[in-house]
């Protein structure tokens, strides 16, 4: 196995296994945000929905009123999924590129992503 596996690392073994129903960070999230009441504006008057609402209605705002980029793009992959994309990767000789190349090339091309993001005002 490549990189060693457990064998090697086993301080990479989840000795709890996977955390039970109610425990997940998601879960906790998803409780809270249902508790909570808020009262929002509308164009009618004002209105108490939850806090699971609000969230949405304000992501939904920011994609469609105000235009912005991760709003929109969050959305479309909510609502359609992600794109699936293949990507095949070799060196200049046509070799293949092991793991570790790999996701250097991976970090270096989001790392470039992030500062043309940056430099557009898209953060």
């Amino acid at each position: 196995m490549p990189g060693g596996g457990f064998r090697e690392h086993p301080e990479n073994i989840n000795r709890k296994g996977r955390p039970k129903r109610g425990e997940t960070f998601t879960d906790i999230i998803l409780t809270e945000l249902s508790k909570e009441n808020v009262t929002v504006k509308t164009e009618t008057g004002v209105e108490m929905i939850s806090a699971r609402d609000a969230v949405a209605r304000k992501l939904i705002a920011l994609a469609v009123q105000e235009g912005n980029f991760h709003a929109i793009k969050y959305l479309m992959d909510r609502i359609d999924g992600s794109p699936r994309q293949m990507i095949s990767l070799t060196s200049g000789d046509e070799e293949e590129l092991t793991a570790k190349e790999r996701d250097r090339l991976i970090e270096q091309y989001e790392k470039e992503l992030a500062e043309t993001e940056t430099k557009n005002g898209e953060t």
